[in-house]
């Protein structure tokens, strides 16, 4: 049996004719210059500046930057959910019965690449003596016009194409 599965394997190598190796030796060949392409052509390839792509976006979607929070100030570390609602401030996200915060939402691939976005801070709803287990918190999310990087290059530059996100704007109370 060893013998059996010996001549097996020894036919499969060493029988090739010079054709078949002609082959495999260009196929690899083509395969290692394919690869070497595609590898030199992204790193030829840079990005567009910021005005560039700023003056694209605003030629496709004129109104994206209404549709941006703007005014807001991003957490630096994530807030969790208070016990109750927080009566001495004038934030609507601090006295709702669904809080929330504001975080930044990154994507290198993607132009803004940071974006400003709520998230809710409870999971249920608070009402005056804690959470009601039958609200719960949902974000509310408009839909936002942004620029996604492809891997295509043209003169250099990658190609940036309209894309549509959505954004948490605010949190508000759901029943289950």
């Amino acid at each position: 049996m060893a013998q059996l599965q010996l001549k097996t394997r020894n036919s499969l190598i060493g029988n090739e004719t010079p054709a078949m190796l002609k082959i495999i030796a260009i196929t690899l060949f083509l395969l290692v210059i394919i690869k070497y392409e595609c590898l030199a052509s992204q790193k030829s390839c840079k990005e567009p500046s910021h005005k560039k792509l700023h003056e694209q976006l605003y030629k496709l979607a004129p109104h994206y930057r209404d549709l941006l929070l703007k005014d807001v100030i991003p957490d630096k570390k994530l807030k969790k959910c208070p016990k109750t609602i927080n009566e001495t401030s004038s934030a609507i996200q601090d006295i709702s019965i669904s809080p929330w915060s504001y975080r930044v939402n990154k994507d290198s691939s993607r132009f803004p690449a940071e974006i400003t976005e709520a998230y809710c801070l409870c999971k249920n709803c608070l009402i005056s003596e804690g959470s009601d287990q039958l609200l719960i918190s949902e974000k509310f999310e408009d839909p936002i016009p942004v620029l996604r990087r492809t891997r295509k290059c043209r003169n250099g530059h990658f190609i940036y194409k309209l894309d549509t996100i959505k954004v948490p704007k605010f949190c508000v109370c759901t029943r289950r």
